[in-house]
Order: C-alpha cells, then sequence, then structure tokens
C-alpha cells in the first residue's frame, strides 16, 4: 500500500511578550491609563454641567406653567385650577430625578479624579473636594444637610422652590374644594392624597439614605489599583 507523502506542520509563533516587557512600555500604559481617565472626567463633567442647566430650565418651566394655570382659574377657568396639586408634585418628581442624575455624574467625576491623583502621585485635583465643601457633600444624605447646615446657599435655595411649590399646591387644593362638585370631591381628596403621600414618602425616604452611593462605592471601590499594583 502507497504511503502518501506527509507536509510537516507549520512552526507555532512564538507568544508575544507582554506589554509591559517592552521597553518603555510601562510609560505607555501611564499615559494610555491617563488618557482614558481625563476623556472619561470631561465626559462626567459635561454631563454634569448639562444636567444642572436641564434642572434650572425645569425650575424655571414648572414654576411658569403652575403660575399660568393659576391665573387662568383665578379669571377664566376656575376649574382648572384643580390640577395644581397633581402638577405640583410631578414637578418635584422630575426636579429630583434630575438631581439623582447629577448625582451620580458628580460621584463619576470624583471617583475619577481619586485614580487621576493616584497616577499623578500627588493632590492635583480636587474640584470634588470643594464641592463637597461648597454645596451639597457627596456623602451625605440631603436632609441631614438641609438640617444640618442651613447657611449654605445652596439649602437656601431648595426651601425657596419648595415654597413655591408648596404655595400653588395648597392654593389649587383650596380652590379645588371649591370648584369641584360635591360627588366627586371624596374621590378628589384620595386621588391627591394617594399621588402626594407615596410621592412624597419615597422623594423623603431617598433623600435619607444613599442607597445609589453605596451600590456604586461597591462597584468601584474608593481606592483602586494604578500601574497594575494596589497604591499604597
Amino acid at each position: 500500500m502507497e504511503t502518501l507523502p506527509t507536509t510537516p506542520a507549520p512552526a507555532l509563533s512564538p507568544t508575544p511578550a507582554p506589554l509591559l516587557s517592552h521597553p518603555g512600555a510601562t510609560d505607555t500604559m501611564l499615559r494610555l491609563r491617563y488618557d482614558a481617565l481625563t476623556r472619561q472626567l470631561e465626559t462626567a463633567r459635561t454631563g454634569q454641567a448639562r444636567l444642572e442647566a436641564r434642572l434650572f430650565a425645569w425650575l424655571c418651566l414648572s414654576a411658569g406653567t403652575l403660575l399660568g394655570i393659576y391665573i387662568a382659574g383665578s379669571t377664566l377657568f376656575p376649574s382648572i385650577t384643580a390640577l395644581l396639586p397633581f402638577l405640583v408634585v410631578s414637578s418635584g418628581v422630575q426636579a429630583a430625578f434630575i438631581l439623582h442624575n447629577i448625582e451620580f455624574s458628580r460621584f463619576c467625576a470624583a471617583k475619577l479624579e481619586e485614580r487621576l491623583n493616584q497616577l499623578l502621585d500627588g493632590d492635583v485635583l480636587v474640584t470634588a473636594r470643594l464641592e463637597d465643601a461648597f454645596g451639597q457633600p457627596l456623602g451625605e444624605s440631603k436632609m441631614a444637610t438641609l438640617l444640618a447646615r442651613p447657611e449654605r446657599f445652596h439649602v437656601a435655595c431648595s426651601l425657596h422652590w419648595a415654597c413655591v411649590w408648596l404655595f400653588f399646591f395648597i392654593a389649587g387644593a383650596l380652590e379645588a374644594g371649591r370648584t369641584v362638585p360635591e360627588g366627586q370631591r371624596f374621590f378628589y381628596a384620595t386621588m391627591l392624597a394617594s399621588w402626594a403621600g407615596m410621592s412624597g414618602v419615597y422623594l423623603l425616604w431617598q433623600m435619607s439614605v444613599r442607597h445609589g452611593l453605596s451600590a456604586m462605592e461597591a462597584v468601584l471601590p474608593k481606592e483602586g489599583p494604578i500601574n497594575g499594583k494596589a497604591s499604597d
């Protein structure tokens, strides 16, 4: 039986050496880490600025809408004022949601600054710490800040908008008691109490705890490895 010629198997190429084993690779990797962190920091700060602008626009829009409905109810359509309390609650929830996303952007920026400071071996980036000292401390519940730091201007601003919304809420509820037909008042009161009660309790709970920050801290610890080893 004739034996077919065999072709020798091609030699396997050697396994490429790790990048860090090449001369100058450590500096290259550090530079890549620095570029990646700074790009992420720019993204976080840009997102934070956009959310802050969106919050200001939302506050102005909601205040203008509530004022327009209040004036229209006082002059032309009295029954429309009954919508005010529901709109106040929705405005507050939406503002809280925007604040929640601002807090996420701040957390990301603070963690990235920590990593960059480790990489640069010094306190070069201090914006996150200045934000904590100037406004709402990132690791502190909002309720604690409102009660313990009344001298900070953002606390006065928060109380200002709370008073504006409270005025429209009470004005709308009182007007509804006069304009809503008697047979529908119990239903209206039940719906309003449920809508405002559930939303208010949840927002107070969110302001008193820090579930979101705790979850993110569990994913991304305060100190992370730089240069392939844990920092001192």
